[in-house]
């Protein structure tokens, strides 16, 4: 994954997305940039990690941040 922007870190939400694969989500355990185990990764790097389900070149990725804010109904 080439992230374009913000920063991933261990513990950070993914929501992955694509027509075939539908909707994957998973807390990121593992992250690895230029072969190296890393804590976090920033806009630009190239980074991996590990995931159970098959994902696709074209599918989207996604950070879920919560956002703070408790919502009532």
């Amino acid at each position: 994954v080439i992230l374009e922007s913000g920063l991933v870190t261990i513990g950070d939400n993914m929501l992955i997305t694509g027509p075939t694969t539908g909707v994957v989500e998973l807390q990121v355990t593992n992250i690895r940039v230029n072969d190296a185990d890393v804590e976090n990764a920033t806009k630009g790097d190239v980074l991996t990690f590990p995931i159970e389900t098959k994902v696709r070149a074209q599918d989207k990725v996604f950070i879920v941040k919560d956002n703070g804010k408790n919502s009532s109904l």
